[in-house]
């Protein structure tokens, strides 16, 4: 189970990302203690962590959004009807100038912009 992914709701709003993430660790209190588990504690120090991961993501949301963009599964008629199947291995995609750069230098893993 480590190597799963645990989805993490953000609580937006009109304020930083560390005040986002304490009012998510307050909604997570509350339901804990009305489930009888153990509560988390302050979330709002996770912000340093998080703010690349949220930076990526509105980032791939915009509309100026530099990445190639895939096909879509189809999906494949079976005997019980149709169906989507997983892929068949991870893809990596290219994004902005990161990808640029590193296509063109293949093996440098720290793109040469935030070196």
């Amino acid at each position: 189970m480590e190597d799963a992914l645990t989805p993490f709701p953000l609580h937006p709003g009109p304020w930083d990302l560390a005040t986002a993430l304490n009012e998510t660790g307050r909604v997570a209190r509350s339901n804990a203690v009305e489930l009888g588990q153990p509560s988390p504690g302050n979330l709002g120090g996770l912000a340093v962590h998080f703010a690349p991961l949220v930076s990526l993501l509105l980032y791939l949301c915009g509309d100026g959004a530099d990445y190639e963009r895939r096909e879509r599964p189809h999906p494949k008629r079976t005997k019980l009807g149709w169906r989507l199947f997983p892929a068949d291995k991870p893809t990596t995609w290219d994004v902005g100038r990161w990808g640029q750069d590193r296509r063109s230098h293949p093996g440098s893993a720290i793109p040469r912009w935030s070196r």
